[in-house]
């Protein structure tokens, strides 16, 4: 919950059984939680302001934080079995470039699993809500697409059906499908907004027509919008859609 500041837990029955963490900087302590991952052992909550993850245990007490570069760029971030921690980050800091990059850090070094080149943010005006300047990516622009389970990651990095699995930070398989590209136009985009994008800082709806035109919106639709790696290791593929 990034609004409180701590992580419940929930049972298959939707019972709240425990809650952990709170709001702060002491340790087990949260600032700006960004991302959760859980693994066998514990429950790891990226912290931007504390550029690092804050961890407990699966019964509740704290353990030691991992320090972290501040290149996160998220929002997914996962902990392999050999203590790695995964996660998408900018090729430098202050997003001055547009290549994004899905690293494999620990606290002795880091590798570079895979590349893209996202589209730059535009500069977006939204006058219906008295907005002006924030940068935004375009409408359906592709995104890197990643998912690990334990020492197996899967990624896409492009619009294209392409997808490369890792084991232990070796290439091992590469799924393709000829999937014809399905072309943008500014009805597609319209219909995407619907009903306005919301801005809740603003309590506005920006109209769809405005969106579109200040955001834009790439040429094709991604074929794939997300992938997840199932402990036993079964790849499921989500295609893009409308």
């Amino acid at each position: 919950d990034e609004a409180a500041r701590h992580v419940l837990v929930v049972s298959a029955d939707g019972e709240i059984i425990a809650i952990i963490g709170r709001r702060g900087e002491g340790p087990g302590e949260l600032t700006e939680p960004t991302s959760l991952t859980t693994t066998r052992a514990d429950v790891a909550v990226y912290d931007f302001g504390k550029q690092g993850l804050v961890r407990w245990g699966h019964t509740g007490d704290v353990l030691a934080e991992v320090r972290m570069p501040a290149s996160f760029w998220g929002p997914l971030i996962r902990i392999t079995g050999d203590d790695a921690v995964l996660f998408t980050s900018l090729a430098r800091a202050d997003a001055s470039t547009a290549e994004q990059w899905l690293l494999e850090w620990s606290p002795t070094g880091q590798r570079q699993l895979a590349a893209m080149v996202r589209q730059p943010d535009r500069v977006a005006e939204f006058p219906s809500c008295g907005i002006s300047g924030p940068p935004i990516s375009p409408l359906f622009a592709p995104e890197l697409v990643w998912d690990a389970s334990g020492s197996r990651v899967a990624v896409n990095t492009g619009p294209e059906y392409r997808i490369a699995v890792f084991q232990d930070g070796a290439r091992v398989r590469r799924i393709e499908r000829d999937v014809s590209p399905r072309r943008v136009t500014r009805e597609l985009a319209l219909a995407e907004v619907g009903d306005g994008m919301p801005i809740p800082i603003a309590d506005c709806v920006v109209p769809a027509v405005e969106v579109v035109q200040g955001r834009g919106y790439a040429d094709v639709l991604p074929a794939v919008s997300d992938v997840v790696l199932a402990p036993d290791g079964e790849l499921w593929v989500r295609r893009g859609t409308f």
